[in-house]
C-alpha cells in the first residue's frame, strides 16, 4: 500500500510543478493586458528563460517604458528603454526618452547642462532644434537677469525672430544703454541705442543726447576748502552731460579729484566728489550741490550750492560757492578758474578714473551690470566666461579691471594672464 500512495503524492508534486507555473504566467500576462505591468516584471522575472518567460518579461519592461514614456516620466523611461537595448524600437525610444528628460532640465532652468547633452544630437531634427532655441531663449533670460547683458544680446541675436527674443533683445539693449549712461559711457550708449527702434521707450530721444554730449574735462591749480593752493597738485573737473529714462534736454554733472604728478586711472576718482545739479538759470550757468559744510554759508540757517559758470566758447569754466537762498557769493566763494584739458591722453585717464568710482559705487548699490566693478562679498560676482550662469569664485584682477570665473572655468581663470601678477 505505502508505494501507491508514494507514486500518487510524486505524481501530485509532477502536476503541480507543472500547472503552477502556467497558471502564475497566465496571472502575469492578465496583468500585462491590464497594464499592472510592475506585477508582470515581478512574475515573469522568477522565471528566467524557462516557459518563454524571457520574451515576455522584455515585453513588459517594453510596454511599462511606453507608458512611462507617455505620461511624461522621461527619466524612468529612458532607464528601461536602455536596459532593453535593440528590443523593437527600444533604442529610437530612448531618444525620445532622454530628449524629454532635457525638455524638463530646460524646465527646471538648467540651460547650460541641457545644451550640452543636445549637442549630441543632430541638430537639424525638428524636435532638438525646437529644444535648444527654447534652452538659449530662457539662458538669455537668464543672463539678462544676473548684469550679463552683452551675453544675453548676442544669445539673443543669434535667436532671430524665436518668439519673445525681438522684444526681450529691445529690453537689454535698452537696459544696456542705460546703464551705460549711468557711468558717461555716451560713445558707448550711442552705439547700442543706434540699434534700437523708435518704439522703444525714449530710445530716440536718449539716443540725441547720446550723440552729442556735454562733455568736458578741465582742470586748475589745486586749492583746498580754505583756499590754499598746492602748485605740486592738480585739481580736475570733469563736467558733462546726465542722460538716463526719461531725460529730454540738457542736465550737467560734475566730478571732482585732484592728482599729483601724471593721472593714474586706476587709482583716480577715489576720492571724487560728486556734484549733482540743482538749476541752471541761463545756458552757460548751471547750480549744483555743494559737498562741502553748511558752515560756508554766511546765513546760519543756510545751505551753499557750487555756482559754474561756462565760457561762451567752453574753453574755460568758473566755480564758487554760493549761499542757497541769495545764490550770493558767501564770504569765502573758494573761486577757481579751470582751463580745457586738452591733452587726450590725461582726459582720458581721467573719465576713466571717474568712470571706474562710479561703476564702483552703483555695483554696490546693487546693480547687477557692475557687479564685477566691486570685490563685496554682499554682492553675487558672475562667471566671467560667456553664457555661463555660475556664480563665479575665482578672481583675476589687475589695477583697472577685475573678471570673476567659477570651478567648470578653472581652466580659463589659470590661463588669464592677470592670475599669474597675482602668485608670490
Amino acid at each position: 500500500m505505502l508505494l501507491p500512495v508514494l507514486l500518487l503524492a510524486a505524481a501530485l508534486l509532477v502536476l503541480f510543478a507543472a500547472v503552477v507555473p502556467v497558471l502564475r504566467l497566465r496571472h502575469a500576462d492578465r496583468a500585462l493586458a491590464s497594464g499592472d505591468y510592475d506585477t508582470a516584471i515581478a512574475i515573469y522575472g522568477q522565471y528566467g528563460s524557462l516557459y518563454g518567460a524571457q520574451g515576455r518579461l522584455s515585453e513588459a519592461r517594453y510596454q511599462k517604458a511606453c507608458a512611462l514614456l507617455k505620461e511624461g516620466s522621461y527619466a524612468d523611461a529612458l532607464a528601461l528603454f536602455t536596459e532593453l537595448g535593440d528590443y523593437q524600437d527600444s533604442s529610437d525610444l530612448a531618444g525620445k526618452a532622454e530628449l524629454g528628460v532635457i525638455s524638463d532640465k530646460i524646465s527646471a532652468g538648467d540651460y547650460n547642462e541641457a545644451l550640452t547633452e543636445l549637442s549630441q544630437f543632430d541638430e537639424n531634427e525638428e524636435q532638438v532644434a525646437s529644444l535648444m532655441e527654447e534652452a538659449k531663449f530662457g539662458r538669455a533670460q537668464l543672463l539678462a537677469g544676473i548684469g550679463k547683458l552683452e551675453n544675453a544680446a548676442s544669445e539673443l541675436e543669434a535667436l532671430g525672430d524665436y518668439t519673445g527674443a525681438p522684444d526681450l533683445l529691445n529690453s537689454v539693449r535698452y537696459n544696456l544703454a542705460i546703464d551705460r549712461l549711468s557711468i558717461c559711457d555716451f560713445a558707448g550708449a550711442d552705439e547700442i541705442l543706434k540699434q534700437l527702434p523708435d518704439r522703444v521707450s525714449d530710445a530716440a530721444v536718449l539716443e540725441s543726447l547720446a550723440a552729442s554730449p556735454f562733455d568736458g574735462v578741465y582742470q586748475c591749480v589745486y586749492t583746498d576748502t580754505a583756499g590754499r593752493t598746492d602748485p605740486s597738485a592738480t585739481s580736475y573737473l570733469w563736467i558733462h552731460s546726465v542722460i538716463t529714462t526719461g531725460t529730454t534736454s540738457l542736465v550737467l554733472g560734475m566730478q571732482e579729484d585732484f592728482a599729483v604728478g601724471t593721472v593714474d586711472a586706476a587709482t583716480f576718482g577715489d576720492a571724487a566728489v560728486n556734484a549733482v545739479y540743482y538749476q541752471n538759470p541761463d545756458a552757460l550757468t548751471w547750480y549744483f550741490s555743494y559737498a562741502g559744510s553748511s558752515d560756508d554759508a554766511d546765513d546760519t540757517d543756510g545751505d551753499c550750492y557750487e555756482k559754474l559758470v561756462l565760457s561762451d566758447d567752453m574753453q574755460t569754466a568758473v566755480t564758487s560757492i554760493v549761499d542757497s537762498k541769495t545764490l550770493e557769493e558767501v564770504s569765502r566763494p573758494r573761486t577757481r578758474t579751470w582751463t580745457l584739458v586738452t591733452d587726450q591722453d590725461t582726459a582720458s585717464a581721467v573719465r576713466t578714473g571717474f568712470q571706474r568710482r562710479m561703476a564702483q559705487d552703483l555695483g554696490m548699490t546693487g546693480n547687477a551690470y557692475f557687479a564685477d566693478a566691486t570685490d563685496s562679498t554682499a554682492i553675487t560676482h558672475y562667471c566671467s566666461v560667456e553664457n555661463c550662469t555660475n556664480p563665479g569664485t575665482l578672481v583675476a584682477e589687475d589695477a583697472l579691471s577685475r573678471s570673476y570665473y567659477c570651478e567648470d572655468h578653472r581652466s580659463e581663470y589659470e590661463e588669464d594672464s592677470r592670475v599669474q601678477t597675482q602668485e608670490p
